[in-house]
């Protein structure tokens, strides 16, 4: 060894010629107690503190917090698949439509006349006489054309209309659900399906009830018109449905040859054709 004396004993020049002796030395003349000098990995370096921490007294493990999930934006939904059957017509699928069809959809217009009002009118008539739904759901769409057949106004507020959906009456047996549940009409995403599937449903339904129960119609204006059904859901596409390119489309293909349509059946089947030429163009 040897002994350092005067300011030669300070600290920092002591420090100084330590790092100096052990990094001029080669391997060979290395003290047997030095360490090696190269870089150390990080996992060995935290083993050995983490091992030498755990030997104080009272120090115990802390267990951490897990990360906090991120919050999700403001009415966004969670889609829950539900399984189905496709070759089945679920209520729930129709009775989503309607309540999205005459609270959203008809909400756009904030009062009805003219042809507006008309084409309301005939289409409230054909889904109070032709609907399958529930008894409270049918009973409140034959009150609603009832009020609307015996309206002296040439314009009502739409508002109106809202109130008696919603039965603010208080009528007993009358309910239609104010939520929605698609089943056979649930996307794969919330965006996908839903309404338009349930609107291609709903009047594929009203062709058929409207073959299978020919006295359904009968005392309002549509009994001897095997288009009936037809020409109600092309005006309400027109007039209302939110997607006016999708309105144009299907009015082109109702110029082309719904006029050919001479019995209830073709016009089931009419629909079926153009239903499926709509998939077609749209996969």
């Amino acid at each position: 060894g040897e002994n350092f004396k005067g300011p030669d004993r300070e600290l920092r020049t002591v420090r100084q010629t330590m790092i100096d002796f052990l990094q001029n030395h080669t391997e060979g003349s290395r003290p047997p107690a030095c360490p090696r000098l190269d870089p150390i990995h990080v996992k060995p370096l935290r083993a050995f503190f983490s091992s030498y921490l755990k030997s104080l007294p009272d120090v115990r493990k802390k267990s951490l917090p897990l990360p906090e999930k991120p919050h999700k934006e403001e009415n966004s939904e969670i889609v829950v698949w539900r399984e189905f059957d496709k070759s089945k017509l679920y209520t729930a699928d129709l009775e989503s439509g309607l309540h999205y069809l005459l609270r959203v959809e008809l909400a756009a217009h904030k009062s009805l006349a003219g042809a507006e009002l008309k084409t309301l009118k005939d289409f409230v008539t054909v889904l109070a006489k032709l609907f399958p739904g529930r008894p409270p759901v049918k009973k409140l769409l034959e009150m609603l054309q009832e009020w609307l057949a015996s309206l002296p106004l040439d314009r009502i507020p739409y508002n109106a209309v809202l109130d008696l959906v919603n039965n603010k009456m208080r009528i007993s047996g009358i309910f239609l659900t104010n939520h929605i549940k698609w089943v056979g009409c649930q996307g794969s995403r919330s965006e996908l399906r839903g309404y338009p599937c349930s609107l291609w449903k709903l009047f594929h339904t009203l062709t058929v009830e409207a073959s299978t129960h020919p006295d359904a119609l009968v005392g309002t204006g549509f009994e001897d018109d095997p288009q009936a059904v037809l020409q109600t859901m092309r005006r309400y596409i027109h007039t209302f449905f939110g997607c006016k390119e999708c309105g144009e489309h299907f009015e082109e293909m109702a110029k082309e040859s719904m006029d050919s349509v001479k019995t209830p059946d073709q016009a089931i089947l009419w629909l079926w054709k153009k239903h499926n030429m709509v998939n077609g163009r749209l996969a």
